[in-house]
């Protein structure tokens, strides 16, 4: 009788922590199977412990400040220029990195975002390429954005449906009426300015590129096309800058994408993702049967940024032949 309890618990257990994730997972563990079934029980009673009512909790959006307005460069800034621990490496492929001209970092405030501008050469016109999907913007020249649990609130809108979004959020705040920002300890905020990236950006005679990219995942075929189709008519004197809201999945992915774009047919994939990581890039380089990916998204990822370098090592047209319709020529080819 006493195993079929157990069992019985651990069914409960799994299934509950199965629809309402980790979250209440982590809550369970630290009870025994008494305070389990009574915590369990109590929520229920409430109705707070519903499949629909976590997901609304979940799911909650909360204005949340990204970076404050110090006088700082953006976290995890890094330049392509920047290669004076990677020429120690003599093992590495360099070739192309050094005119490459990149630069990725965490979103930056306004004041970091001046700081960002003097420190790329004044020769270049820079491109801010602004990879996130989620709203967000800038509040006296704070960073700030509308967050939910795993920060995809957007997910599955156009580039159109985000813009939108983020401009009636921003629009919505009040100069002069205080406002709650959810993880600002100190005070609330009194907004005299409120602007879009865009806004701010261009203010600084900097251009502005959006290219919305879920958190966490690789970009969507249609956002990979407008990117290529973008860069492969740039100027030389033009320096791109990506960023997301670390300045880490998003963003290396994308320096990583131009870095291939520009240096395929003379480094190998494995060497463009390795001067990255030295660079200051997040690992995406994820092994065959990996257990820790994050809902497989890593995996997607580097799947695609594999792809993506056979695509970028094909390609004798100058990127005429786009990668969605490539990439399904592949596929084709695998079931024909």
């Amino acid at each position: 009788m006493k195993v079929k309890k157990i069992n019985l618990f651990i069914i409960i257990f799994a299934l509950i922590t199965n629809i309402m994730g980790g979250h209440l997972q982590n809550k369970l563990k630290k009870l025994n199977n008494i305070e389990c079934f009574s915590y369990i029980a109590d929520e229920i009673s409430k109705g707070s412990l519903n499949n629909q009512g976590y997901l609304n909790e979940f799911n909650s959006l909360r204005l949340v400040i990204d970076s404050k307005n110090s006088d700082k460069l953006p976290d995890n800034f890094r330049k392509s220029s920047d290669s004076i621990g990677i020429l120690q490496n003599k093992d590495l492929n360099l070739k192309g990195l050094d005119t490459l001209n990149e630069s990725g970092s965490a979103q930056f405030s306004e004041n970091g975002m001046y700081l960002l501008k003097k420190s790329i050469d004044d020769k270049f016109n820079i491109y801010i390429v602004d990879l996130r999907e989620e709203s967000h913007g800038f509040i006296n020249g704070i960073a700030v954005s509308w967050k939910n649990a795993e920060n995809k609130a957007n997910k599955g809108l156009t580039k159109e449906q985000v813009i939108f979004d983020e401009n009636e959020k921003l629009n919505s705040i009040s100069i002069g009426n205080p406002i709650t920002i959810y993880n600002n300890n100190e005070h609330l905020i009194i907004p005299e300015k409120v602007q879009n990236e865009k806004q701010l950006v261009e203010s600084s005679n900097m251009s502005y590129i959006r290219i919305p990219v879920t958190d966490n995942e690789r970009p969507t075929d249609d956002k990979v096309d407008y990117f290529v189709d973008f860069i492969k008519n740039l100027k030389p004197n033009s320096w791109l800058h990506f960023h997301c809201k670390r300045g880490l999945g998003r963003t290396t992915t994308f320096m990583v994408i131009y870095d291939i774009v520009k240096n395929s047919k003379n480094v190998s994939l494995e060497d463009i993702m390795k001067r990255q990581i030295l660079l200051g890039g997040q690992n995406l380089i994820v092994e065959e049967n990996n257990k820790f990916n994050y809902k497989n998204y890593s995996q997607e990822r580097w799947n695609f940024l594999k792809n993506f370098y056979n695509y970028s090592r094909e390609n004798n047209d100058n990127f005429k032949t786009s990668w969605s319709s490539w990439i399904k020529s592949k596929e084709y080819e695998k079931t024909a």
